[in-house]
This record gives structure tokens, C-alpha cells and sequence, in this order.
């Protein structure tokens, strides 16, 4: 058999062999096809594959920032240039248990901010809710922190302290951080 020059391998080829070994490197990821062999993630995490979003501090409303999809959380970063495309606020999660807890249960649990209607709390007017609370959500993930005053304290600010609350209107989203509300003790709970 007669040997000869080797030929030059398609473009299409390298790409390919590129490919393959760029998702060989990852390995914190799975690649999530459904079936039998889901991933079941601890209670209280996201599904695989699915971005419960961030609770936006000036808004209360959750945003999704396309993370997840690897595992029960978001992939990490190839290297420092996809971590720099991909930079994501350091709210709170849409899926933290403070979500749907009582305002009693929300002041006395660390980790966990009471959001309020402004006018209902801080104005004589009407107030436009049926009660002053809003709801209960996750601090930011930079927090929380505790100690210093709440008063003139921005939105991302406010919600990294446990210890103030956020008062918001519907139509202008964040209005002022004040310190947190002395807990009353809930009809027929034991409070200790």
C-alpha cells in the first residue's frame, strides 16, 4: 500500500474536536435531559435547569438573569472573561423560604426582610393595600448585615440589612428604609 502526503484535516473538523474538549472541561455541569436520572436538589434550592430569578430590591419583582442549567444552580464561570459577561446582581432568590412567611415570622428570622406600603405606613392618606405588609423577603446575598442605621439607605442597601424594613409605593417601586418594626406577638402563638 502506497504511502502518501497526509491530507490537511477540515476546519470543520477542528472546530468539532474543539468543542468536545471545551465541554469535556467542565466539569461542575450536567447536562440536564430530563427521565429517570433527574437531579433531585435539597429543599429550598431551584430545579435543575430553572432560574427562580432574583428579587429586585427597587421593584420586588423577581428577575431572571439566564443562570441554572448546571446541577441546582447556576454554571460557573469558564474564566475571568465569562464571568465578566455574565455578571449577576447579588439580590436575593425568588425561591428563599422567607417568601410567603408571616410578618411576625419575617421579623424574628434571620436572613429575612419586611417589605411595606408606603402610604399605608409612613402617610395619613389612604391606604391603598389591605394591610401595611407587603411581604417577606430574602436579603441580599452580600448580607445580612445588622449594627448600623437604616435611615437614608438606598434599595440594594436597605435589603442587605435584616434589621430594617422597605417601604415601597405601586407606582414608585423603593421609597425609604427604616428601621424594622418591634415584633408583635401573633393571636394565640406562643412567643416566648
Amino acid at each position: 500500500m502506497p504511502v502518501g502526503p497526509r491530507l490537511a484535516e477540515p476546519a470543520h473538523m477542528r472546530l468539532a474536536f474543539a468543542a468536545a474538549v471545551a465541554v469535556a472541561a467542565l466539569p461542575a455541569c450536567t447536562i440536564y435531559w430530563g427521565g429517570d436520572d433527574d437531579i433531585n436538589c435539597p429543599a429550598g434550592d431551584q430545579e435543575p435547569g430553572l432560574d427562580p430569578g432574583l428579587v429586585n430590591p427597587y421593584t420586588l419583582q423577581c428577575e431572571t438573569f439566564g443562570g441554572g442549567g448546571c446541577g441546582c444552580g447556576p454554571c460557573p464561570a469558564l474564566d475571568q472573561r465569562e464571568a465578566d459577561a455574565i455578571a449577576f446582581p447579588s439580590w436575593g432568590s425568588c425561591a428563599s423560604a422567607c417568601i410567603g412567611l408571616s410578618e411576625y415570622e419575617c421579623i424574628v428570622t434571620p436572613a429575612c426582610r419586611t417589605t411595606y406600603d408606603y402610604a399605608c405606613l409612613f402617610t395619613d392618606g389612604p391606604c391603598p393595600a389591605l394591610t401595611p405588609f407587603l411581604g417577606c423577603y430574602p436579603v441580599d446575598t452580600t448580607g445580612p448585615v445588622n449594627g448600623t442605621s437604616c435611615e437614608g439607605l438606598d434599595a440594594w442597601e436597605c435589603s442587605r440589612h435584616d434589621d430594617c424594613l422597605a417601604a415601597h409605593s405601586p407606582e414608585a417601586g423603593f421609597m425609604l428604609c427604616a428601621p424594622e418594626l418591634v415584633p408583635e406577638c401573633p393571636p394565640n402563638a406562643d412567643c416566648g
